[in-house]
C-alpha cells in the first residue's frame, strides 16, 4: 500500500499545487482499505492579502475512490464554509482524483510517480548504467495494466 500512497501523493503534487494550493501534499496514511493523505490552501482575505492556511486530509477508499472524503483541521471547516471555499475544494479534488491512474484515469504525474517507484528499486545506478529504456517500458506495461 505504500507504493500507491507514492503514486497518489506524487499524482497530487503534479496536478493540484498552486491556486491556493501551495503547499507539497504529504502522505498520511496507508492501510488495505485507504489511502490518506494531506494538504493545505492558503487562502486569502478580502483585501487581496494572505491570511493563513487551512490544513486537511483527503480520505480516499481504495475499493470505491468516488466516496472520498475531505476532513479539515483546525477549524478549517468553518473557515472554508465562511469564505465559499468548501464546493471549489470539492471540485477541484474530484477532478484532481478522477486524473490519478489508481482510479482509471493516466496523467503525466502518476508515470512520474511509477517511475520513480521502479527507480528507487533498481537504484541510481541503474538509471546511470543505461537502463532508462528499460524502466520506461516497464512503466508503459504497468500503465496499460492499470488502464
Amino acid at each position: 500500500m505504500k507504493n500507491l500512497l507514492t503514486i497518489l501523493v506524487g499524482h497530487m503534487n503534479e496536478v493540484l499545487h498552486g491556486s491556493g494550493f501551495d503547499r507539497d501534499w504529504t502522505p498520511v496514511e496507508s492501510t488495505n482499505r485507504t489511502l490518506v493523505v494531506a494538504g493545505a490552501y492558503h487562502r486569502m482575505g478580502d483585501s487581496g492579502m494572505y491570511e493563513g492556511w487551512l490544513h486537511f486530509k483527503v480520505v480516499v477508499p481504495i475499493d470505491d475512490p468516488e466516496a472520498w472524503r475531505l476532513v479539515f483541521y483546525y477549524g478549517g471547516k468553518r473557515d472554508a464554509d465562511r469564505l465559499c471555499l468548501t464546493d471549489y475544494f470539492a471540485e477541484t479534488i474530484h477532478e484532481a482524483l478522477s486524473q490519478c491512474v489508481l482510479f482509471g484515469g493516466v496523467s503525466n504525474m502518476t508515470v512520474i510517480g511509477i517511475r520513480r517507484i521502479i527507480a528507487d528499486k533498481l537504484g541510481v545506478a541503474a538509471l546511470r548504467d543505461g537502463h532508462g529504456e528499460q524502466i520506461e517500458e516497464a512503466v508503459q506495461q504497468i500503465v496499460n495494466l492499470i488502464k
